[in-house]
């Protein structure tokens, strides 16, 4: 960490280069420098610079559950506490579980997305999972606030999304009019309450008022 004369002066006071060299967290070689005049002031400023970068690597340094409890300490201050409660239960049970010994400068889009296919396999509700989603992105963004992190990284796999149809034996099939006008008279022919009649009924003139509007689409099993 020298501190080197320039040989520039300026109203008689020495310029001096002040280093100071560190490893980020992911091992590279990093150097911050500045410039400044007279030997006290380089003294302070270097002084400054050893705790700028030691304060950035505690922050590279930091894990996901370290943040969980500073996040939820600012937070207790900000919300009801049934807000707070339902927050805590869901991370503590969802997120910190998986993610909790990971630095949060190490959430790169692979580590996010395979927690989230973990959650998505969970067998949840769909808005379960979009509010576990939610609540970690809100921490997250604490994260981004406090400078802790460039960006939200959970921004990038996206919330959960819900899935009509995953297999083609799951998806929509549909009658042709001809296969229709088959099914509607055994249909009819099988009513044998008023109940069934009236869905009968019901059934003809939807698909029928379908098939008027448009006579050559496809028929939509219902």
């Amino acid at each position: 960490m020298p501190i080197l004369k320039t040989g520039a002066v300026k109203n008689g006071r020495q310029q001096y280069r002040v280093r100071v060299n560190y490893t980020d967290s992911s091992g590279s070689y990093k150097r911050v420098e500045k410039t400044v005049y007279g030997a006290a002031e380089a003294k302070d400023m270097e002084s400054l610079l050893i705790s700028r970068v030691k304060e950035k690597s505690a922050v590279h340094q930091m894990t996901v559950q370290e943040l969980y409890g500073e996040y939820m300490r600012a937070k207790r201050h900000e919300v009801r506490e049934t807000t707070y409660d339902k927050t805590s239960r869901v991370l503590s049970a969802f997120v910190l579980p998986a993610l909790k010994n990971n630095k949060i400068s190490r959430l790169s889009t692979p580590v996010l997305q395979s927690w989230k296919d973990t959650v998505s396999e969970a067998g949840l509700s769909i808005r379960t999972k979009q509010n576990i989603y939610s609540e970690f992105r809100s921490m997250l963004n604490y994260a981004v606030k406090m400078d802790y992190l460039p960006q939200n990284p959970l921004n990038k796999i996206g919330n959960f999304k819900e899935v009509y149809f995953e297999t083609v034996q799951d998806k929509l099939q549909y009658y042709t009019p001809e296969q229709f006008l088959k099914y509607i008279a055994a249909a009819r022919e099988n009513c044998a309450t008023l109940t069934d009649w009236g869905y009968y009924v019901s059934l003809f003139h939807c698909i029928l008022y379908r098939h008027e509007k448009g006579r050559n689409q496809r028929l939509k099993v219902v």
